[in-house]
């Protein structure tokens, strides 16, 4: 049911939040953060590692390049059905 896959993604979201907790905590001393975040079409979770001073991203899992391109050819897919029907 939909009630069931909403606590699991809440469940997901609070243990990537503690994981990303122990992450900074860890890395305090190195001046880089952990971050995430949720990509808006797949609802997928994102970890970010960034650099404080400069705020570049070093590291992001998944990629949000990916998802976006996976993002933009779903709805390319999409029109083609639409202009097909």
């Amino acid at each position: 049911t939909q009630e069931a896959i909403d606590k699991n993604q809440n469940y997901k979201l609070e243990e990537i939040h503690k994981a990303v907790d122990k992450l900074n905590k860890f890395m305090e001393d190195e001046d880089i953060d952990a971050e995430y975040e949720v990509h808006d079409k797949f609802n997928q979770i994102m970890i970010k590692i960034v650099d404080n001073k400069t705020k570049d991203v070093l590291l992001e899992v998944p990629p949000k390049k990916i998802l976006d391109m996976v993002a933009k050819m779903c709805e390319m897919v999409g029109i083609l059905v639409d202009k097909k029907a």
